[in-house]
């Protein structure tokens, strides 16, 4: 690209020809995208401090039943897995004596 000879002027150019078309972007865009095709927007519901902690411990009671319940779930699994285990390889129950 050649040098211009007045790089003065070729910057005003410039930046005025990049200012014109942001300016017609902006104001010829707006109208063509409409935000209002989806009707009323949704309803923002603020939420207390309160409120939201009695959620959370709600949510947490919730949790805490759900992995009681594995918990018990996993160590029944287990003491049936191990009676099988024994009774399959015909070792007595570790708390039977000889």
């Amino acid at each position: 690209m050649k040098v211009p000879k007045d790089q003065g002027l070729f910057l005003a150019v410039f930046f005025t020809v990049s200012l014109t078309f942001i300016l017609l972007a902006w104001l010829f865009l707006p109208p063509i995208i409409s935000h209002e095709e989806g009707g009323d927007d949704p309803e923002i519901k603020i939420l207390k401090p309160e409120e939201a902690i009695e959620k959370a411990d709600e949510v947490l009671t919730q949790v805490e039943a759900a992995l009681a319940e594995l918990e018990k779930a996993k160590t029944e699994k287990g003491k049936t897995e191990k009676a099988k285990a024994e009774k399959a390889q015909g070792f007595p129950k570790s708390g039977d004596k000889k």
